[in-house]
């Protein structure tokens, strides 16, 4: 079964999505590689400002971005 993960990154302090992978690459080096759904590009960082669910606004908001980066992808042979 092939599983997308999804993380956050801090826009709101000025950071960048390569800023929390460089972290991640700190804390374990090579754990992109490591990690299945990272080297085949399945692990997607969003912004947390947007996608947290204060609101029903932004649960909307959060939705929409889940969406547009499942959108387009093949089923796994399994699920068809």
């Amino acid at each position: 079964m092939r599983i997308l993960f999804f993380a956050t990154w801090r826009s709101d302090t000025g950071g960048k999505p390569q800023e929390e992978l460089q972290a991640m690459e700190g804390v374990m080096p090579g754990w992109c590689d490591f990690m299945r759904a990272c080297r085949t590009g399945r692990y997607i960082l969003l912004p947390r400002e947007e996608v947290i669910s204060n609101s029903f606004a932004a649960l909307t908001l959060m939705v929409a971005q889940v969406q547009s980066h499942i959108a387009g992808r093949p089923l796994p042979a399994e699920l068809k």
